[in-house]
């Protein structure tokens, strides 16, 4: 759906909410939504974002997981199947929406999806609820293939991207910053690491982009909150 056509739309009364739901009926019309999650800088508020990030669940068990563009809005449809297996597994993405605050929601979450966030949360199981140890390997292994990437949007020729190398950077810290905080608190502070932002595209503006400064100036930053999040969540003993 094209922004002309989003802005017909709306102009018409509809939410952001029925917006997508129209759109995604060209595929999923007879399946209810379940939830739709606002993530991304629009969340964090770091900088004024280009687009929207917007996760859907969808009440089905049919392997769904595809994206698409809904005017301003990046979207992301998952079945209920694969929200609770990210869930499960500490995915970054997932892990967030479950941790946000309500008022970002385009819609209200349906009573199972809440039940499920909230057992996650406040009832954890052997194979199924919040857990240190689970949380650091997917952060850590997260926060880490965004710095590669950061390196690779610089160096890379036929991969070079300077917008996508700042934002890649910045992620690495902001992961392990949230994971740290999230292990701590059981809550994510959305906006903790938003002046960092600011000093990483002063970085790259005083190194004119050169990756191997760049390292030298971010890496001791990245080692430091890699290592307070290592403390505050451990590994499970073996």
């Amino acid at each position: 759906m094209t922004p002309e056509e989003y802005n017909n739309l709306a102009s018409l009364g509809m939410t952001p909410a029925q917006i997508i739901s129209t759109h995604l009926n060209e595929q999923f019309s007879a399946i209810p939504r379940l939830g739709m999650f606002v993530y991304g800088s629009s969340v964090y508020k770091n900088k004024k974002p280009g687009d929207i990030d917007v996760l859907v669940v969808l009440d089905t068990n049919k392997d769904i997981s595809v994206q698409c563009v809904v005017g301003d809005y990046n979207v992301t449809v998952v079945d209920y199947n694969l929200f609770v297996m990210d869930l499960r597994d500490h995915d970054v993405v997932t892990i967030e929406c479950a941790y946000s605050d309500a008022k970002t929601y385009l819609m209200p979450i349906s009573p199972r999806l809440e039940h499920i966030i909230k057992s996650f949360k406040e009832q954890p199981t052997e194979s199924f609820g919040f857990n240190v140890s689970r949380l650091r390997s997917s952060f850590s292994k997260t926060a880490s293939n965004s710095y590669v990437k950061a390196k690779k949007k610089l160096i890379v020729p036929e991969s070079y991207d300077l917008e996508c190398s700042i934002k890649s950077l910045w992620h690495s810290l902001r992961i392990l910053a949230f994971g740290a905080t999230l292990a701590k608190t059981g809550s994510i502070n959305f906006q903790e690491m938003n002046d960092e932002y600011m000093s990483i595209l002063e970085v790259y503006q005083e190194t004119n982009a050169n990756w191997d400064e760049i390292h030298d100036m971010v890496r001791p930053m990245y080692n430091e909150l890699s290592s307070r999040f290592r403390e505050c969540a451990p590994k499970e003993a073996e």
